[in-house]
């Protein structure tokens, strides 16, 4: 597991599980996920069991299952956490969708949350915002702290 992935589940550990080591389980009765631990939903996840789920387990799940299928390793940072959070909220097909029509990360993260916006779920949309905010702060550092070579 390369450096960009750490990083970038550094970040969603904070949204995901609030950094807590027993994966902060849900179950939000109006969240369509259903039971989740380490923010690993049972219904996007039948073939595992969520409940009894270990950190160690739900790494190796967000490694294969959302970074490597949205092939994040290929991408340049910060746009490769923007997918991979993207990937781990909505699903990697959703998350690579709106890859297909973006040039830069600052796009990217207008697009995700416009699409969120579209669901219409206002239980959630205040902590959506906050979590898009977090991650476009995330982004701007990262670029400030890694300029690209011209």
């Amino acid at each position: 597991m390369n450096n960009n992935f750490v990083k970038s589940t550094e970040f969603l550990a904070k949204w995901e599980w609030r950094g807590q080591l027993d994966g902060a389980p849900t179950n939000h009765p109006r969240d369509p996920g259903g039971f989740t631990r380490f923010g690993i939903s049972k219904k996007g996840n039948p073939d595992i069991d969520v409940e009894n789920l270990t950190l160690e387990n739900a790494l190796k799940l967000y490694y294969n299952r959302y970074w490597m299928v949205c092939n994040c390793d290929s991408i340049e940072m910060p746009l490769a956490l923007c997918v991979y959070n993207a990937a781990v909220m909505s699903g990697p097909r959703r998350a690579l969708g709106i890859l297909e029509d973006v040039k830069d990360w600052k796009e990217y993260l207008n697009n995700y949350k416009i699409f969120l916006f579209n669901l219409n779920r206002p239980d959630f949309i205040k902590g959506w915002t906050n979590r898009i905010n977090d991650l476009r702060k995330f982004c701007e550092i990262y670029e400030l702290d890694n300029p690209k070579e011209k």
